[in-house]
């Protein structure tokens, strides 16, 4: 399989063995985290932005600060921490900052929203990544 980033669907299979198999069930799992907290039906709080962080799709509740796992094509998460649910901004270019992210080695895939493409670029020239070796003396 190719690299990538890694999704909700990934990082919740691995840290609690559920057993996800798509975004229908991970947007299933939203709906029973909100239950267990009384909040169904319960407004979207506001939006959050995506990010990457050490190689994961992550978003920051804005109630409890806890970090939320993100699912690619899901524009909602819910706070398994406190319930609360979020509008995701995702970035645009999300496969571009993808593509660009696992060249480098998973400790150092991080992306903000802060950073344009120019800047993922312009790290990873400066840390040799995506360059061709060199030989001899070149």
């Amino acid at each position: 399989m190719a690299e990538k980033i890694l999704s909700a669907i990934d990082i919740l299979r691995k840290r609690n063995g559920l057993p996800l198999r798509d975004a229908t069930e991970f947007e299933a799992l939203n709906r029973e985290t909100q239950a267990r907290y009384g909040k169904i039906g319960h407004k979207t709080f506001s939006t959050v932005a995506a990010y990457v962080n050490h190689n994961r799709w992550v978003a920051d509740c804005q109630n409890c600060g806890a970090g939320m796992a993100l699912q690619p094509g899901v524009n909602q998460v819910v706070c398994m921490e406190c319930g609360e649910r979020y509008d995701v901004a995702w970035p645009e270019d999300r496969d571009a900052i993808e593509g660009l992210l696992v060249t480098r080695p998973r400790k150092n895939r991080h992306w903000y929203p802060r950073e344009t493409l120019r800047d993922l670029r312009r790290e990873n020239r400066e840390h040799g990544i995506g360059k061709a070796p060199v030989h001899g003396g070149e």
